[in-house]
């Protein structure tokens, strides 16, 4: 979403969304707690505290942006795993995932752009660091029970990535944000949850499939 820059007659620095102004919101039929918490956010970044994380608000949107920069990734990555996959429970498994991870990045959309008014992902380098690691091991193994181990492996270091980053924001969002985004937050961090243990599940056979004795 376009924005530019403006300064106000308190000498602040507003970003105008595509032009729009507060009456542009109300008019756009944003709700009353979101416009007033949005634009209490874009009307108060002083000049030269534009780039800075100098406070928690600010922190809490640069890690929303990465952790939505993570799940696009995530999207990318799925299909490839689920592709390289042998055991069927383990494919349904990465495929209702990826499903998941849709919705969960239409409601960090949400929630950026109530905050803030925009999305402006920032991209994530743990979550590529780990995505690689995962695109390794499907290319190293040569067994398929012990790619499906692997891509297990893989699949939860994402995921608790994933946990410690919404468990923070969820918090972060309980004190600077509004109740409705951290319960949002929750509820993708208890989906989070859920899917590393049905993971959990299929490794304790994956794992014992692969485990050949020499």
């Amino acid at each position: 979403m376009p924005f530019f820059l403006r300064e106000n007659r308190r000498g602040c620095i507003c970003r105008t969304l595509a032009g729009i102004t507060p009456r542009g919101l109300r008019q756009l039929g944003w709700s009353s707690p979101h416009r007033s918490f949005a634009f209490s956010t874009l009307e108060n970044f002083h000049r030269g505290d534009l780039l800075k994380s100098d406070n928690l608000q600010k922190l809490y949107f640069d890690q929303l942006d990465q952790i939505h920069s993570a799940e696009t990734q995530i999207r990318e990555a799925l299909p490839k795993m689920i592709e390289a996959a042998s055991e069927m429970e383990l494919k349904v498994a990465l495929q209702n995932h990826l499903e998941e991870t849709h919705v969960h990045a239409a409601r960090l959309d949400q929630i950026l752009l109530e905050a803030k008014g925009m999305v402006d992902p920032k991209h994530c380098k743990g979550m590529a660091a780990l995505i690689s690691e995962g695109e390794d091991v499907i290319h190293d193994a040569t067994d398929e029970s012990v790619r499906d181990a692997g891509i297990i492996a893989a699949a939860q270091k994402i995921e608790h990535y994933e946990m410690a980053a919404y468990g923070t924001l969820r918090t972060f969002a309980e004190i600077v944000g509004t109740s409705q985004h951290a319960g949002l937050l929750d509820q993708t961090l208890e989906e989070e949850k859920h899917a590393d243990a049905i993971l959990t599940n299929i490794a304790d056979t994956a794992n014992d499939k692969a485990h050949k004795p020499a």
